[in-house]
């Protein structure tokens, strides 16, 4: 999905407020990790504002994380 200007603009708020949810829930995180998480656990959101496809069902690999630790999900799929 192409978004234009203004829609990805409004993603990237709508995602920035989910980025200091998470850094709330997990001070260590650091900008950038946590912005990958929102996107990867909001991926409408996230195909709005990079563009990009966002692969589905991260949701979970991000809750996870959050609430275990671990290693970081990735954003796309393993090959």
């Amino acid at each position: 999905m192409r978004a234009n200007a203004r829609q990805s603009h409004d993603a990237g708020i709508e995602l920035l407020k989910i980025v200091e949810l998470y850094k709330q829930f997990r001070p260590e995180l650091d900008g950038k990790t946590a912005l990958k998480l929102a996107i990867l656990g909001h991926p409408d959101l996230g195909e709005r504002y990079t563009g990009l496809p966002i692969r589905r069902g991260g949701g979970r690999e991000v809750k996870n994380f959050l609430l275990n630790g671990g290693s970081v999900p990735h954003l796309t799929r393993e090959r």
